[in-house]
């Protein structure tokens, strides 16, 4: 009878261990939006187990925190919240629920090495919140190309997996602009970029930068470029007041073509002198800038590369922003 005890407790035990390699309950993920944008933060969270198809699954809430303009130019903290997903761990896998197909598909595989392919999906998909794909997304899907092992978190080594998207995937893990890089997915934690990955032309409202800080209640991990004097889930102070004709303003600059492979010209009426411009790219980095426009000569992006920017206007009547594609 004690042997007995003995081997259920340490059956309870493994399998208590085995359940905390992937989402345990209180399990949180925090991201960064791009700056800049009026979204602020993601929340991924782990709040429950739940039986789906016979399956014991962690439920996951996932919500957005962004910045809504009031009519009279104040803002406040508002939330957007996403379709709860579904996932579990199994035989080294993760898995995440379809509810198109009412099955299960690998999310992530940590026992890959290097060349493996992972299918995610290969039908068509809505996205996942934040980072929709409209119209609907037809292929997740990616290649391991390298593996590094030795990260270290809290004494547990963990693996490291450098991924890129096959050629004609919606969905991808990657992004070299990144605080993290080429954002790697990481035993336990997931994607650095996004856990469920990103569209791979992301709309310019609601970036994904990249992960601050992931905690369990065992492991604690907050990437490098994320200041220690900020909390995971801190949100900046908003604005109070916007400049009463600082719309009306940005309504008289035109600038196009948008997208465009080689310049952009910019229109603006009498009354404005253009000071000066940079060309932001989505992690908030300066591609490119010039102190001094010389009127009706356009801004040459023939050596950006291909994706989304910012155009930074600063004017004799204030800054301003634009959005570009280059193509």
């Amino acid at each position: 009878m004690k042997r007995s005890i003995i081997i259920l407790a340490l059956l309870a035990n493994s399998l208590l261990i085995y359940s905390q390699k992937w989402a345990p309950t209180g399990a949180k993920w925090y991201y960064s939006f791009t700056p800049g944008m009026q979204y602020e933060l993601a929340v991924i969270e782990s709040i429950g187990d739940v039986t789906i198809n016979d399956v014991l699954c962690q439920k996951l809430n996932s919500y957005v925190i962004y910045a809504e303009m009031e009519p009279n130019g104040t803002y406040h903290w508002d939330t957007l919240n996403c379709p709860y997903q579904y996932t579990f761990f199994n035989s080294n896998k993760v898995f995440i629920y379809n509810s198109t197909s009412n099955g299960f598909d690998v999310l992530y595989d940590f026992s890959a090495t290097p060349g493996d392919i992972v299918t995610v999906k290969d039908t068509p998909f809505p996205g996942y919140c934040p980072e929709g794909c409209y119209p609907d997304c037809q292929l997740f899907q990616y290649v391991i190309d390298s593996i590094n092992y030795n990260l270290f978190i809290n004494g547990i080594n963990l693996k490291r997996f450098y991924t890129s998207p096959t050629e004609n995937s919606d969905y991808v893990f990657t992004d070299p602009d990144s605080m993290v890089g080429y954002a790697p997915i990481i035993e336990r934690l997931g994607s650095l970029k996004y856990l469920f990955g990103v569209t791979r032309m992301q709309v310019m409202e609601g970036a994904i930068n990249c992960l601050r800080c992931y905690e369990d209640s065992t492991i604690f991990y907050r990437i490098p470029g994320w200041p220690t004097t900020l909390p995971c889930d801190y949100l900046p102070p908003l604005y109070t007041q916007l400049p009463e004709d600082s719309g009306m303003l940005k309504k008289q600059i035109k600038v196009y073509p948008n997208p465009s492979a080689t310049n952009l010209y910019i229109q603006y009426p009498d009354g404005f002198e253009i000071l000066g411009y940079e060309l932001i790219n989505l992690s908030g980095l300066i591609c490119q800038r010039e102190d001094f426009l010389v009127p009706q000569n356009p801004v040459s992006i023939i050596s950006l590369r291909q994706g989304y920017y910012f155009l930074k206007l600063k004017t004799s009547r204030g800054v301003f922003y634009f959005h570009f594609i280059k193509i």
